[in-house]
């Protein structure tokens, strides 16, 4: 049976995708934001190897290389972060009966990056910014280290700069308001 979600895009037009045999979601890998230990990944920071990533997209499940899930499509560096346009589950039954219902009931609902940093330095603050980095993979995972790198909708129907600042509690709201 094929889930039906429904989306508020800017200006109140209510969008209804059926996504259950696509496997496909957005979010932010990683922002700007201070994360869970003193550390911020600055924008722009992985540009070292950018075209690589691209082309490879390595999608995984807790930062575990046994565990491939499939690829990010068309990361993008943008104003708050690194943004996943689109990442593809491999159709398997592991994604399809363990991973893909995980995503749907939030249980996986956030993205964490590995990367091997190559330059950063402290601030006043004591904040750790990494000012370049190499970047390994994208993990879907359930807790992220960093408070905004989540999930935040399937098949790319949520634009991404509008939806950035909403707290998943006001999303939540809507979804139990019958909104979304």
């Amino acid at each position: 049976m094929n889930d039906v979600r429904k989306f508020i895009l800017p200006g109140g037009e209510i969008k209804s995708y059926d996504n259950d045999d696509l496997m496909e979601f957005s979010g932010w890998m990683s922002t700007d934001d201070i994360d869970l230990t003193k550390e911020i990944v600055d924008i722009g920071s992985a540009t070292k190897n950018w075209d690589e990533y691209k082309r490879k997209g390595r999608l995984w499940l807790n930062h575990d290389p046994n565990q491939v899930l499939g690829k990010v499509f068309n990361p993008n560096i943008e104003s708050k972060g690194i943004r996943a346009d689109q990442c593809k589950l491999t159709d398997c039954p592991f994604n399809r009966e363990y991973v893909w219902p995980h995503i749907k009931n939030e249980a996986f609902s956030e993205f964490s990056i590995q990367f091997k940093s190559l330059k950063g330095e402290y601030d006043k603050n004591k904040i750790y910014h990494h000012k370049e980095i190499y970047l390994i993979e994208c993990s879907v995972v359930s807790v992220a280290c960093n408070p905004h790198a989540i999930i935040d909708g399937f098949k790319s129907l949520i634009p991404s700069e509008e939806w950035y600042n909403a707290s998943l509690s006001e999303l939540r709201g809507l979804y139990d308001n019958g909104k979304l």
